[in-house]
């Protein structure tokens, strides 16, 4: 299994999130950690894995950890976009079966579903949901809580959890950011590698691009179909 990576400061912010993630204190009577050590043993099941993959062999899986207003709303806009691109998932998927895993909640889910965006990326790959109990993503009421910290901490335990899935599937493995800016012909790229690199894990560094800006001048390119 080959991970691919596009950022490692988000990575870093997962595994943090992941070590610390024993320290969390329950929001309800289902704690974070035994939520995701429910997701982490049902993924080595029979019935998950068929569900999955279906055909019996999976190429790769993307896994995209993501859920609120800002984040689905820059991944609609920006990342999605991107990835549509001829020289993206399209040619990452040509001849071979992906599967993009979204780990996200009820609301986030309901509107990607509405995009015209995911429809169109459903002809290239398929396209599963895993939905985050609401109540994991209640802002806490105890005032000690940092809010942010504890996100982070779902965060990284729900990227163990598609590390695992890419385990039972057998397939390579690529992360995706909400918030990723992709260039033409990036998956393509990562295509190649994962056909003929004898590397087991390969990481890109990442530069930071100030949201606003960039944004209004993605918006005067944009064509009718929102590509």
């Amino acid at each position: 299994m080959k991970i691919l990576l596009h950022s490692l400061s988000r990575l870093r912010q997962a595994l943090v999130g992941l070590l610390d993630i024993d320290k969390t204190i329950p929001v309800s009577r289902e704690s974070y950690r035994e939520y995701i050590d429910q997701l982490i043993s049902r993924t080595y099941s029979p019935r998950h894995i068929r569900e999955l993959r279906p055909a019996g062999s999976l190429d790769a899986l993307l896994v995209m950890v993501a859920w609120g207003e800002r984040y689905i709303e820059t991944f609609l806009t920006v990342g999605l976009p991107m990835l549509l691109h001829p020289t993206n998932v399209p040619a990452m998927a040509k001849g071979r079966r992906i599967l993009l895993r979204i780990f996200t909640d009820e609301p986030s889910r309901a509107k990607l579903e509405a995009s015209p965006l995911v429809s169109m990326l459903r002809q290239h790959i398929d396209v599963s949901y895993e939905t985050v109990p609401q109540r994991l993503l209640r802002r806490p009421q105890v005032s000690t809580w940092d809010h942010k910290e504890v996100t982070y901490r779902l965060f990284g335990g729900l990227t163990h959890a598609g590390i695992h899935e890419a385990i039972a599937l057998e397939s390579d493995l690529v992360f995706i950011w909400p918030d990723q800016i992709l260039g033409p012909g990036s998956y393509a790229y990562l295509r190649r590698l994962m056909d003929g690199s004898e590397r087991d894990c390969m990481a890109v560094r990442a530069l930071n691009i100030n949201h606003t800006g960039f944004v209004s001048e993605l918006a005067k390119y944009r064509t009718a179909n929102g590509l």
